[in-house]
C-alpha cells in the first residue's frame, strides 16, 4: 500500500496518474479526503518547501510514509549570542534523528532515539541566518511529534557551544584553561 498524507494543497481539480508496477491486472483504490489540521502540510522535504518555525514555539508533525522527511526553518538574528535547544519529543516506540542544516545544506549536526523518547540538540550557539532542522525515521502517521527550538542562556566562558566537531567551528580554551561540556552520544567536540 502507498499512499501519501497531509498534502497541503490549494483548492482545484487535480489529475492522478496510476501505473502498474507489473505486467497484468490489478485491483486498486483511490482515496482522497480532508485531512488531520494538526499534521505538518506537505509536501515539506525539501528546503524550498520546509515550513517555518518560530524561536520559543513548538510545531507539531508526523512521518506518514516511509520517505517522509519534515523539514522546518527558522532564523537566527543579527547579534544573537544566546544559546539555542532544539527539541524533539515523540509517544511511540518509532525511531527518530533529528538534523540541524546549515544555509548550503549541510548537515551540521544530529542526534537520533528510539521512542517514547525526547531528543535534543542542545547549546547551540548558531551563526545568524537561516537554519533548518530535519525530522526523519520510522513511518507511524498516529505517532505525533513535537518540535521547538527555546532560547537558553547567553554563552559562558569556558563552556561547550554547539556545533564545535571541526577546527572551523571549535571555541577557544579561556585563559584559565579550563572548558566543560558534555558527551554527548557519539558526536564530535
Amino acid at each position: 500500500m502507498l499512499f501519501r498524507s497531509d498534502l497541503d494543497l490549494p483548492p482545484g481539480s487535480y489529475r492522478v496518474h496510476l501505473s502498474p508496477w507489473s505486467d497484468g491486472s490489478r485491483p486498486y483504490r483511490l482515496t482522497a479526503r480532508a485531512g488531520d489540521p494538526d499534521g505538518d502540510p506537505e509536501p515539506n522535504d525539501d528546503d524550498s518547501t520546509a515550513l517555518p518555525l518560530v524561536t520559543g514555539d513548538a510545531v507539531r508533525g508526523r512521518l506518514a510514509a516511509d520517505y517522509d522527511r519534515d523539514r522546518w526553518t527558522f532564523e537566527v538574528a543579527d547579534g544573537a549570542q544566546v544559546l539555542l535547544d532544539a527539541r524533539l519529543l515523540w509517544r511511540g516506540p518509532t525511531d527518530r534523528q533529528l538534523c540541524l542544516i546549515d544555509a548550503s545544506a549541510a548537515t551540521v549536526q544530529c542526534a537520533d532515539g528510539m521512542g517514547p523518547a525526547a531528543i535534543q540538540l542542545g547549546d547551540l550557539l548558531l551563526a545568524p541566518g537561516r537554519w533548518t532542522l530535519q525530522v526523519t525515521g520510522t513511518a507511524d502517521p498516529a505517532d505525533r511529534y513535537l518540535l521547538g527550538v527555546v532560547t537558553t542562556v547567553a554563552p559562558a566562558d569556558g563552556a561547550e557551544t554547539e556545533p564545535n566537531d571541526t577546527p572551523a567551528t571549535a571555541r577557544l580554551v579561556p585563559a584559565d584553561g579550563t572548558v566543560t561540556g558534555r558527551a554527548n552520544g557519539r558526536e564530535i567536540d
